[in-house]
């Protein structure tokens, strides 16, 4: 088996990462993913991710945090039958 690592001082390292990560970042993943659900008012990554993104200097981020405002028919249901019970 043989491992490969990014050499992050070429010359071609940003530019491509950039490529990367609006062709299949979690900008580009989220949006598709969070756009067939109804009831979304808005949606907003934030946290370590967004920071680096936006160009704030830190450590690679290992996670997405992301903010989702509104009713889906989904959580609609659940409160629903929770009434229900009680």
């Amino acid at each position: 088996m043989r491992m490969a690592s990014a050499d992050t001082n070429a010359v071609v390292a940003r530019p491509l990462t950039e490529l990367l990560t609006l062709t299949y970042g979690p900008v580009a993943v989220l949006g598709e993913q969070l756009s067939g659900i109804a009831g979304i008012e808005e949606a907003c990554i934030h946290g370590s991710w967004a920071a680096r993104y936006s160009g704030e200097p830190g450590r690679v981020p290992n996670d997405v945090d992301v903010l989702v405002v509104g009713i889906s028919e989904v959580r609609t249901r659940t409160c629903r039958r929770r009434n229900e019970a009680e």
